[in-house]
C-alpha cells in the first residue's frame, strides 16, 4: 500500500458523514442540511463521478476515494430529512449523478442505494 494513510482518512470522512446522517442522528437536521449547501458536498461528488474513469475501460473507479464517496452518495440518498433531500434535488449535477453514474455504479457492483450491503441485505429479508 503506497498511501496507507489515505485509507485511514476516507474511512473517518465516511464515519463522520455516517454519524452525521444517519437515521436518528444526534445532530440536527439544520446541520445536515448546512453541510450539504455549504461544502457542495453533492456537486462535489457528482463531479468526482465524471472524473474518475480508468484509463481503458468505462466503469468508473470503486477502489480507494471513490468508493468512500460512492458510499456517501448512497448515505445522502437514502437520508429521510425532508431539508436534505431538498437541497439534493436542487442539484441539477447531483439529480443527473443518482441516476446515471450512482445507478450504474450500484447495479454493476451489485449494490442497492444503501450505505452497506449488509444494510441492503438486512431489509431485504425482513
Amino acid at each position: 500500500m503506497d498511501y496507507p494513510y489515505n485509507s485511514m482518512l476516507h474511512n473517518n470522512v465516511e464515519l463522520e458523514l455516517t454519524e452525521l446522517f444517519k437515521k436518528n442522528s444526534k445532530y440536527s437536521e439544520d446541520l445536515c442540511t448546512a453541510v450539504i449547501t455549504e461544502t457542495g458536498l453533492a456537486d462535489f461528488i457528482a463531479d468526482l463521478a465524471v472524473d474518475a474513469q480508468m484509463p481503458s475501460s468505462s466503469r468508473p473507479v470503486r477502489s480507494g476515494a471513490i468508493t468512500t464517496f460512492i458510499s456517501i452518495a448512497n448515505l445522502l440518498l437514502n437520508h429521510e430529512g425532508e431539508y436534505v433531500q431538498q437541497e439534493l434535488g436542487s442539484s441539477d449535477k447531483w439529480t443527473t449523478f443518482v441516476h446515471a453514474e450512482l445507478a450504474s455504479a450500484n447495479a454493476n457492483n451489485e449494490r442497492c442505494a444503501c450505505w452497506s450491503q449488509d444494510q441492503c441485505l438486512r431489509l431485504a429479508y425482513k
